[in-house]
């Protein structure tokens, strides 16, 4: 048998795509953190009924925190322990 001859990209390619895609993330989730004010939580958790948008984020963040119960009013007291002194039930 022969030598086996690698073509294409060689694995370290993928490795230097992979750290850049991660670290540009981590920095938009940087970037998104700093956006959440105290009052957007608190417009947010106003809401009674979210868009579809907002409620699927919300779905995904409880699956995340590793909750059974998924939904809008399950992530509102998350949410309401982010901003203690806020009253979201409006």
């Amino acid at each position: 048998m022969g030598n086996i001859v690698h073509r294409g990209p060689k694995p370290e390619f993928f490795i230097e795509i992979y750290k850049h895609e991660s670290n540009c993330m981590l920095e938009k989730m940087k970037d998104a953190n700093w956006a959440f004010t105290k009052e957007l939580c608190i417009q947010l958790g106003k809401a009674k009924k979210p868009p579809q948008e907002i409620a699927e984020l919300a779905d995904n963040f409880m699956i995340i925190l590793g909750q059974k119960e998924k939904g809008w009013k399950t992530f509102q007291v998350p949410l309401s322990s982010l901003v203690p002194s806020a009253d979201l039930s409006h």
